[in-house]
């Protein structure tokens, strides 16, 4: 991968490069990574505990420690802000909304929480799903002072306040 985006950042007119990683290998391969000319990463991590990551993932606990390290060396070679997406699914991780949002305090962070969707092969379940709506309440009774920050332009999410 880090050969692609050379390849890509060689072209001279890419302003950036962004990429979404499991975080798995994402302290090991950082390095060369920013050699290479990547200014974005974007870590998918569901849950702050690694007993929950196993059953969310199928990975040993192990590798949650491992996407953790992965954000801390990012943090620490200046991605600023490095954005984590979280799938929010009812009855599975939903209770960590406002730990997520707790880490945001004190480390450069964005984390973005995904409504949980049907695709083929995720056992979709009505009951997982909370909206953003709801997920914004909840963040709201533990953090009164939340509020919707202005999306810029062409984004796909919807942003709170850091």
């Amino acid at each position: 991968m880090v050969l692609c985006v050379d390849q890509i950042t060689d072209l001279g007119k890419v302003k950036s490069i962004g990429i979404t990683t499991n975080g798995i290998l994402l302290a090991r391969l950082l390095p060369e990574l920013v050699a290479s000319g990547v200014t974005a990463i974007n870590v998918s991590l569901d849950t702050l505990q690694p007993k929950r990551f196993e059953k969310i993932s199928r990975r040993p606990p192990s590798a949650w420690f491992k996407v953790w390290k992965g954000i801390e060396a990012a943090l620490l070679m200046g991605y600023n802000p490095l954005k984590i997406n979280c799938v929010v699914q009812g009855g599975v991780n939903d209770d960590e909304i406002c730990d997520f949002v707790e880490l945001t305090k004190e480390r450069e962070l964005d984390v973005r929480f995904i409504e949980y969707m049907p695709f083929s092969g995720n056992k979709w379940d009505q009951e997982r799903m909370l909206s953003y709506k709801d997920m914004v309440h909840r963040i709201r009774e533990k953090f009164p002072d939340f509020h919707k920050l202005d999306d810029p332009l062409n984004h796909t999410a919807k942003v709170g306040i850091r």
